[in-house]
């Protein structure tokens, strides 16, 4: 029996393209620029990562603590053994937001991500009060 105090906890990786402080770009255009990354990653799910690290908007994109422990291990000797790894470590870090009770995170960005499986990815950006999500389900 699970015990009251246990919260449930969702796992996820995230994409984010802000609306927010961006009175020069129309929203319209940022939907769409958050549509076509959505839809090369649902072309190519390994360009998740990459492209969380290139394009999100949030600190989790290329700032979060796995990604960094991953590239501060790098041991390469060379350039491109390091440049190797260093994408081995984005593509399985970049984007990363952790482990979060439900209640920590916007409704909308649960609502969606609750209903992906493990591993899948939206098909379609998610709007949130934040701007533009495309979520990935880890756990």
């Amino acid at each position: 029996m699970i015990s009251d105090n246990t919260e449930e906890k969702i796992c996820t990786s995230h994409i984010l393209i802000p609306t927010f402080n961006t009175k020069k770009i129309k929203e319209e255009k940022i939907h769409t620029f958050a549509t076509e990354i959505a839809k090369k990653i649902n072309e190519d799910p390994s360009f998740f990562g990459v492209a969380a690290y290139n394009y999100s908007f949030c600190p989790s994109g290329s700032s979060n603590t796995a990604l960094n422990i991953c590239i501060n291990n790098i041991k390469a000797n060379n350039e491109k053994k390091y440049k190797e790894e260093l994408y081995q470590c984005i593509t399985k870090y970049g984007g990363d937001l952790g482990c979060y009770s439900k209640e920590e995170l916007d409704a909308t960005y649960v609502e969606a991500a609750s209903k992906l499986k493990v591993g899948e990815i939206t098909k379609e950006p998610i709007k949130t009060k934040f701007g533009y999500h495309i979520i990935k389900r880890n756990k």
